[in-house]
Protein backbone atom coordinates (compact mmCIF):
# COMPACT_ATOMS: atom_id res chain seq x y z
CA UNK A 1 0.00 0.00 0.00
CA UNK A 2 3.23 2.36 0.57
CA UNK A 3 4.81 1.73 -2.62
CA UNK A 4 1.05 2.19 -4.60
CA UNK A 5 0.52 5.66 -2.16
CA UNK A 6 4.28 6.82 -3.27
CA UNK A 7 3.65 6.12 -7.08
CA UNK A 8 0.30 7.73 -7.11
CA UNK A 9 1.40 10.92 -5.19
CA UNK A 10 5.32 10.97 -6.62
CA UNK A 11 3.92 13.55 -10.17
CA UNK A 12 2.47 15.58 -7.16
CA UNK A 13 5.42 15.66 -5.25
CA UNK A 14 7.72 16.94 -7.88
CA UNK A 15 5.36 19.59 -8.55
CA UNK A 16 5.68 20.81 -5.03
CA UNK A 17 9.69 20.63 -5.70
CA UNK A 18 9.54 22.59 -8.73
CA UNK A 19 7.01 24.75 -7.79
CA UNK A 20 7.40 28.27 -6.54
CA UNK A 21 6.88 28.43 -2.77
CA UNK A 22 5.81 32.16 -2.92
CA UNK A 23 2.88 31.04 -5.33
CA UNK A 24 -0.42 29.56 -4.11
CA UNK A 25 -1.36 26.25 -5.44
CA UNK A 26 -4.29 26.16 -7.73
CA UNK A 27 -6.21 22.95 -9.50
CA UNK A 28 -5.72 24.88 -12.42
CA UNK A 29 -1.83 24.78 -11.80
CA UNK A 30 -2.03 20.74 -11.17
CA UNK A 31 -3.67 20.53 -14.33
CA UNK A 32 -1.09 22.23 -16.39
CA UNK A 33 1.45 20.54 -15.00
CA UNK A 34 -0.32 17.22 -16.08
CA UNK A 35 -0.47 18.09 -19.14
CA UNK A 36 3.20 18.90 -20.02
CA UNK A 37 3.96 15.49 -18.50
CA UNK A 38 1.37 14.08 -21.05
CA UNK A 39 3.21 16.32 -24.02
CA UNK A 40 6.55 15.23 -22.66
CA UNK A 41 5.33 11.77 -23.52
CA UNK A 42 3.55 12.28 -26.74
CA UNK A 43 7.05 13.96 -28.24
CA UNK A 44 8.98 10.57 -26.82
CA UNK A 45 6.39 8.42 -28.90
CA UNK A 46 6.96 10.07 -31.68
CA UNK A 47 10.65 10.32 -31.58
CA UNK A 48 10.75 6.55 -31.25
CA UNK A 49 8.17 6.28 -34.16
CA UNK A 50 10.53 8.38 -35.97
CA UNK A 51 13.09 6.02 -35.22
CA UNK A 52 11.50 2.69 -35.88
CA UNK A 53 10.38 4.16 -39.66
CA UNK A 54 14.49 4.51 -40.32
CA UNK A 55 15.04 1.40 -38.76
CA UNK A 56 12.40 0.02 -41.01
CA UNK A 57 13.63 1.43 -44.52
CA UNK A 58 17.20 0.18 -43.10
CA UNK A 59 16.06 -3.42 -42.46
CA UNK A 60 14.01 -3.62 -45.59
CA UNK A 61 16.62 -2.40 -48.24
CA UNK A 62 18.70 -4.96 -46.47
CA UNK A 63 16.57 -8.20 -47.38
CA UNK A 64 16.46 -6.41 -50.34
CA UNK A 65 20.32 -7.15 -51.22
CA UNK A 66 20.09 -10.19 -49.15
CA UNK A 67 17.54 -11.19 -51.50
CA UNK A 68 19.90 -11.02 -54.90
CA UNK A 69 23.15 -11.59 -55.52
CA UNK A 70 25.92 -10.12 -54.40
CA UNK A 71 26.68 -6.58 -56.46
CA UNK A 72 29.34 -6.39 -58.69
CA UNK A 73 29.84 -2.91 -59.76
CA UNK A 74 31.13 -0.07 -57.18
CA UNK A 75 27.72 2.11 -57.40
CA UNK A 76 26.09 -1.21 -56.24
CA UNK A 77 28.36 -1.86 -53.54
CA UNK A 78 27.60 2.05 -52.09
CA UNK A 79 24.11 1.74 -52.99
CA UNK A 80 24.07 -1.39 -50.83
CA UNK A 81 26.07 0.22 -47.77
CA UNK A 82 24.23 3.28 -47.98
CA UNK A 83 20.09 2.59 -47.73
CA UNK A 84 19.04 6.61 -47.85
CA UNK A 85 21.05 6.81 -51.20
CA UNK A 86 17.42 6.16 -53.28
CA UNK A 87 15.55 8.77 -50.68
CA UNK A 88 18.14 11.24 -50.91
CA UNK A 89 17.65 10.88 -54.88
CA UNK A 90 14.14 10.75 -55.04
CA UNK A 91 13.98 14.09 -53.10
CA UNK A 92 16.81 15.99 -54.99
CA UNK A 93 13.95 14.35 -58.40
CA UNK A 94 11.35 15.84 -56.22
CA UNK A 95 12.62 18.88 -54.93
CA UNK A 96 14.13 19.70 -58.77
CA UNK A 97 10.57 19.53 -60.63
CA UNK A 98 8.92 21.41 -58.34
CA UNK A 99 11.41 23.72 -59.33
CA UNK A 100 11.17 23.36 -62.66
CA UNK A 101 7.56 23.80 -62.41
CA UNK A 102 7.34 27.27 -60.88
CA UNK A 103 9.65 28.06 -63.28
CA UNK A 104 7.47 27.41 -66.26
CA UNK A 105 5.11 28.69 -64.93
CA UNK A 106 6.38 31.92 -64.04
CA UNK A 107 7.71 32.14 -67.38
CA UNK A 108 3.77 32.04 -68.69
CA UNK A 109 2.46 34.82 -66.71
CA UNK A 110 5.08 37.01 -67.93
CA UNK A 111 4.15 35.64 -71.33
CA UNK A 112 0.35 36.50 -70.34
CA UNK A 113 1.65 39.74 -69.43
CA UNK A 114 3.48 40.73 -71.96
CA UNK A 115 0.31 39.73 -74.52
CA UNK A 116 -1.99 41.77 -72.78
CA UNK A 117 0.69 45.13 -72.74
CA UNK A 118 0.76 44.71 -76.49
CA UNK A 119 -2.62 43.98 -76.85
CA UNK A 120 -3.88 46.77 -74.96
CA UNK A 121 -1.27 48.98 -77.39
CA UNK A 122 -2.51 47.91 -80.20
CA UNK A 123 -6.21 48.58 -79.58
CA UNK A 124 -4.99 52.18 -78.52
CA UNK A 125 -2.80 52.62 -81.64
CA UNK A 126 -5.41 50.40 -83.81
CA UNK A 127 -3.73 48.13 -84.79
CA UNK A 128 -4.94 44.31 -85.51
CA UNK A 129 -4.80 42.00 -82.36
CA UNK A 130 -3.28 38.64 -83.15
CA UNK A 131 -5.87 36.09 -81.44
CA UNK A 132 -5.02 32.24 -81.30
CA UNK A 133 -8.59 31.48 -82.18
CA UNK A 134 -8.05 27.81 -81.66
CA UNK A 135 -8.66 28.40 -78.32
CA UNK A 136 -11.63 29.90 -78.19
CA UNK A 137 -13.55 26.63 -79.49
CA UNK A 138 -17.06 27.89 -79.01
CA UNK A 139 -16.55 31.16 -80.99
CA UNK A 140 -15.39 29.12 -84.67
CA UNK A 141 -16.92 29.39 -87.21
CA UNK A 142 -19.56 26.17 -88.77
CA UNK A 143 -17.56 27.04 -92.29
CA UNK A 144 -14.32 24.65 -91.24
CA UNK A 145 -11.22 25.28 -92.73
CA UNK A 146 -9.99 21.34 -93.02
CA UNK A 147 -6.28 19.53 -94.45
CA UNK A 148 -5.90 18.39 -97.65
CA UNK A 149 -7.04 14.92 -96.87
CA UNK A 150 -10.01 16.06 -95.10
CA UNK A 151 -11.34 18.03 -97.75
CA UNK A 152 -11.00 15.13 -100.44
CA UNK A 153 -13.07 12.92 -97.81
CA UNK A 154 -15.66 15.45 -98.36
CA UNK A 155 -15.53 15.65 -101.72
CA UNK A 156 -15.32 11.90 -102.48
CA UNK A 157 -18.60 11.67 -100.43
CA UNK A 158 -20.75 14.33 -101.81
CA UNK A 159 -20.12 12.63 -105.44
CA UNK A 160 -21.19 9.67 -103.34
CA UNK A 161 -24.71 11.21 -102.72
CA UNK A 162 -25.05 12.42 -106.15
CA UNK A 163 -24.22 8.98 -107.66
CA UNK A 164 -26.66 7.42 -104.84
CA UNK A 165 -29.52 9.20 -105.40
CA UNK A 166 -30.21 8.14 -109.21
CA UNK A 167 -30.42 4.71 -107.97
CA UNK A 168 -33.90 5.86 -105.73
CA UNK A 169 -35.47 6.62 -109.07
CA UNK A 170 -38.43 3.63 -109.28
CA UNK A 171 -41.54 4.11 -111.56
CA UNK A 172 -44.81 3.51 -109.27
CA UNK A 173 -45.03 -0.17 -109.62
CA UNK A 174 -41.72 -0.36 -108.21
CA UNK A 175 -40.81 -3.00 -110.49
CA UNK A 176 -38.04 -4.05 -112.89
CA UNK A 177 -40.53 -5.04 -116.17
CA UNK A 178 -42.12 -1.35 -115.01
CA UNK A 179 -39.29 0.79 -115.10
CA UNK A 180 -38.88 0.41 -118.80
CA UNK A 181 -41.86 1.40 -119.82
CA UNK A 182 -43.39 4.23 -117.61
CA UNK A 183 -42.43 7.75 -118.61
CA UNK A 184 -39.62 9.95 -116.73
CA UNK A 185 -42.71 12.15 -115.05
CA UNK A 186 -44.19 9.06 -113.52
CA UNK A 187 -41.16 8.17 -111.89
CA UNK A 188 -40.95 8.33 -108.35
CA UNK A 189 -37.80 8.84 -105.59
CA UNK A 190 -38.38 5.44 -103.74
CA UNK A 191 -38.81 5.85 -99.34
CA UNK A 192 -35.31 4.39 -97.78
CA UNK A 193 -37.39 3.58 -94.48
CA UNK A 194 -39.89 1.73 -96.57
CA UNK A 195 -42.37 4.55 -96.31
CA UNK A 196 -44.74 6.56 -98.99
CA UNK A 197 -42.59 7.32 -102.10
CA UNK A 198 -41.44 10.81 -102.76
CA UNK A 199 -42.52 12.99 -106.15
CA UNK A 200 -39.22 12.87 -108.40
CA UNK A 201 -37.39 15.87 -108.51
CA UNK A 202 -34.11 16.94 -109.02
CA UNK A 203 -31.55 16.62 -106.38
CA UNK A 204 -30.61 20.63 -105.78
CA UNK A 205 -34.55 21.34 -106.15
CA UNK A 206 -35.16 18.73 -102.99
CA UNK A 207 -32.14 19.72 -100.61
CA UNK A 208 -33.62 23.70 -101.57
CA UNK A 209 -36.89 22.98 -100.36
CA UNK A 210 -35.46 21.71 -96.55
CA UNK A 211 -33.80 25.04 -95.68
CA UNK A 212 -33.43 25.60 -91.76
CA UNK A 213 -36.77 27.44 -90.80
CA UNK A 214 -37.86 26.67 -94.13
CA UNK A 215 -36.66 29.64 -95.64
CA UNK A 216 -36.05 28.37 -99.18
CA UNK A 217 -35.09 32.16 -100.47
CA UNK A 218 -32.05 32.91 -98.12
CA UNK A 219 -28.60 30.91 -98.89
CA UNK A 220 -27.63 31.58 -95.00
CA UNK A 221 -30.42 28.65 -93.95
CA UNK A 222 -29.56 26.25 -97.00
CA UNK A 223 -29.23 22.57 -95.60
CA UNK A 224 -27.27 21.57 -98.40
CA UNK A 225 -24.99 24.95 -98.69
CA UNK A 226 -24.23 25.41 -102.45
CA UNK A 227 -20.37 25.74 -103.08
CA UNK A 228 -18.90 29.35 -102.98
CA UNK A 229 -16.70 29.97 -104.88
CA UNK A 230 -16.24 33.82 -103.22
CA UNK A 231 -15.71 32.06 -99.33
CA UNK A 232 -11.81 32.04 -98.61
CA UNK A 233 -10.22 28.43 -101.20
CA UNK A 234 -9.42 27.52 -97.09
CA UNK A 235 -12.86 27.24 -96.37
CA UNK A 236 -14.86 23.77 -97.30
CA UNK A 237 -17.66 26.02 -98.56
CA UNK A 238 -15.56 26.56 -101.24
CA UNK A 239 -14.53 23.72 -102.18
CA UNK A 240 -17.38 21.01 -102.20
CA UNK A 241 -21.10 21.29 -102.33
CA UNK A 242 -22.98 20.55 -98.82
CA UNK A 243 -19.55 20.93 -97.66
CA UNK A 244 -20.46 22.61 -93.99
CA UNK A 245 -23.22 19.46 -93.98
CA UNK A 246 -21.20 16.98 -94.64
CA UNK A 247 -17.94 18.30 -92.51
CA UNK A 248 -19.78 18.52 -89.79
CA UNK A 249 -21.53 14.64 -90.19
CA UNK A 250 -17.63 13.34 -91.17
CA UNK A 251 -16.58 15.15 -87.53
CA UNK A 252 -19.61 13.54 -85.45
CA UNK A 253 -18.75 10.47 -86.81
CA UNK A 254 -14.47 10.79 -86.71
CA UNK A 255 -13.52 10.95 -90.27
CA UNK A 256 -14.96 6.80 -90.73
CA UNK A 257 -12.19 5.88 -93.37
CA UNK A 258 -14.87 3.06 -95.33
CA UNK A 259 -17.25 5.83 -95.03
CA UNK A 260 -19.49 3.51 -93.13
CA UNK A 261 -22.03 3.93 -90.33
CA UNK A 262 -23.53 1.89 -87.74
CA UNK A 263 -26.78 3.51 -85.41
CA UNK A 264 -28.83 1.88 -83.27
CA UNK A 265 -32.37 2.07 -85.57
CA UNK A 266 -34.10 0.28 -88.15
CA UNK A 267 -32.39 1.27 -91.07
CA UNK A 268 -28.54 1.39 -90.43
CA UNK A 269 -29.06 -1.54 -87.25
CA UNK A 270 -26.60 -3.59 -89.00
CA UNK A 271 -24.33 -0.82 -90.63
CA UNK A 272 -25.06 1.13 -94.02
CA UNK A 273 -23.36 3.50 -96.67
CA UNK A 274 -22.60 7.18 -94.97
CA UNK A 275 -24.12 8.45 -97.68
CA UNK A 276 -27.90 6.46 -97.03
CA UNK A 277 -28.18 8.87 -93.50
CA UNK A 278 -27.73 11.78 -95.45
CA UNK A 279 -30.68 11.09 -98.24
CA UNK A 280 -32.50 9.45 -95.19
CA UNK A 281 -32.17 12.41 -93.18
CA UNK A 282 -33.29 14.61 -96.39
CA UNK A 283 -36.47 12.12 -96.62
CA UNK A 284 -37.13 12.79 -93.42
CA UNK A 285 -37.01 16.78 -93.45
CA UNK A 286 -39.12 16.41 -96.79
CA UNK A 287 -42.02 14.13 -95.15
CA UNK A 288 -42.00 15.77 -91.63
CA UNK A 289 -41.24 19.22 -92.29
CA UNK A 290 -39.67 20.42 -88.89
CA UNK A 291 -40.22 24.20 -89.48
CA UNK A 292 -44.10 23.70 -89.47
CA UNK A 293 -46.16 23.18 -86.28
CA UNK A 294 -49.33 22.63 -86.72
CA UNK A 295 -52.53 24.43 -84.05
CA UNK A 296 -53.13 21.97 -81.83
CA UNK A 297 -48.87 21.66 -81.50
CA UNK A 298 -49.56 25.56 -80.39
CA UNK A 299 -51.87 24.63 -78.35
CA UNK A 300 -50.18 21.80 -76.57
CA UNK A 301 -46.92 24.22 -75.48
CA UNK A 302 -49.45 26.81 -74.87
CA UNK A 303 -47.54 27.16 -71.18
CA UNK A 304 -43.78 27.28 -73.02
CA UNK A 305 -42.40 24.12 -72.02
CA UNK A 306 -39.62 25.15 -74.66
CA UNK A 307 -39.85 28.09 -76.98
CA UNK A 308 -36.65 30.06 -78.60
CA UNK A 309 -36.22 33.69 -77.74
CA UNK A 310 -33.08 36.00 -77.81
CA UNK A 311 -29.48 35.33 -78.42
CA UNK A 312 -26.34 35.11 -76.33
CA UNK A 313 -23.79 37.70 -76.04
CA UNK A 314 -21.27 37.82 -79.26
CA UNK A 315 -18.01 35.74 -78.86
CA UNK A 316 -14.76 37.52 -78.60
CA UNK A 317 -14.18 36.86 -82.38
CA UNK A 318 -17.22 38.94 -83.08
CA UNK A 319 -16.97 41.55 -81.16
CA UNK A 320 -12.78 41.28 -82.28
CA UNK A 321 -14.47 42.33 -85.95
CA UNK A 322 -16.77 44.76 -84.81
CA UNK A 323 -14.35 46.83 -82.93
CA UNK A 324 -12.26 47.65 -86.54
CA UNK A 325 -15.91 47.13 -88.60
CA UNK A 326 -18.38 49.79 -87.83
CA UNK A 327 -20.97 48.14 -90.17
CA UNK A 328 -21.08 44.91 -87.79
CA UNK A 329 -23.79 45.03 -85.61
CA UNK A 330 -23.43 42.86 -82.15
CA UNK A 331 -27.04 42.36 -81.85
CA UNK A 332 -26.87 40.29 -84.79
CA UNK A 333 -24.64 37.74 -83.73
CA UNK A 334 -24.69 34.89 -81.16
CA UNK A 335 -26.27 31.60 -80.56
CA UNK A 336 -29.84 31.54 -80.00
CA UNK A 337 -31.09 30.77 -76.69
CA UNK A 338 -33.68 28.00 -75.93
CA UNK A 339 -35.70 27.36 -73.02
CA UNK A 340 -36.83 24.29 -71.64
CA UNK A 341 -38.77 23.94 -68.42
CA UNK A 342 -39.83 20.00 -68.77
CA UNK A 343 -41.89 20.06 -65.77
CA UNK A 344 -44.47 21.77 -67.29
CA UNK A 345 -45.43 19.07 -70.08
CA UNK A 346 -45.14 15.42 -70.17
CA UNK A 347 -44.52 13.24 -73.44
CA UNK A 348 -46.70 10.76 -71.99
CA UNK A 349 -49.86 12.67 -72.88
CA UNK A 350 -49.51 12.99 -76.78
CA UNK A 351 -46.10 11.95 -77.82
CA UNK A 352 -46.40 13.23 -81.10
CA UNK A 353 -46.99 16.56 -80.05
CA UNK A 354 -44.91 16.89 -77.63
CA UNK A 355 -41.69 15.55 -80.09
CA UNK A 356 -43.38 18.36 -82.89
CA UNK A 357 -42.99 21.03 -80.37
CA UNK A 358 -39.43 20.31 -79.51
CA UNK A 359 -38.02 19.66 -82.87
CA UNK A 360 -39.77 22.68 -84.36
CA UNK A 361 -37.80 24.71 -81.76
CA UNK A 362 -34.65 23.17 -81.88
CA UNK A 363 -35.26 23.91 -85.82
CA UNK A 364 -35.98 27.69 -85.33
CA UNK A 365 -33.19 28.01 -82.83
CA UNK A 366 -30.61 27.13 -85.55
CA UNK A 367 -32.59 29.28 -88.65
CA UNK A 368 -32.31 32.10 -86.25
CA UNK A 369 -28.73 31.74 -85.34
CA UNK A 370 -27.67 31.07 -89.15
CA UNK A 371 -29.98 33.86 -90.45
CA UNK A 372 -28.17 36.50 -87.93
CA UNK A 373 -24.73 34.69 -88.56
CA UNK A 374 -24.56 34.81 -92.44
CA UNK A 375 -24.69 31.01 -92.26
CA UNK A 376 -21.73 30.50 -90.53
CA UNK A 377 -22.45 29.48 -87.15
CA UNK A 378 -26.10 27.54 -86.48
CA UNK A 379 -25.44 26.53 -82.57
CA UNK A 380 -28.01 27.41 -79.81
CA UNK A 381 -27.52 27.61 -76.11
CA UNK A 382 -30.32 25.57 -73.77
CA UNK A 383 -31.06 26.93 -70.39
CA UNK A 384 -33.16 23.95 -68.17
CA UNK A 385 -35.42 25.11 -66.13
CA UNK A 386 -36.74 22.36 -64.02
CA UNK A 387 -38.95 24.59 -61.01
CA UNK A 388 -42.12 24.34 -63.37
Amino acid sequence: IAIGNFIHYLPHAQWLVMRNPFTATTAKDIASFELEQEKEQTQEEASKQRKGIFQRVTKKHKQQHQEHEQPTSAAEEIDRKHPLRHILEGASIFARHRKEKKQRRREEKKKRQQQQKREQRAGSEGEEKEVDWKKWKFAMSDDYELSAGETSMVKTFAKRILDKTETYTVCPASSDDAASECKENEKQIASLSEGTPLPNRPFQERVDSVAWGGLVNKESNSWWGRKNAKDSPKKISSQSEGGRLLTAYLKIMKWPKDMYAKYPFRLCAKGCDAEISILHTLEWREKFQPWCVSPSAIKFNKEGFIYTRGHSRAGPKARLKAASDKSIDLKKVGHSMVYYRPGLASPSTDPELYSRAMVNTLEQAVSDSLLRNDGTVGRFNVVMECTG
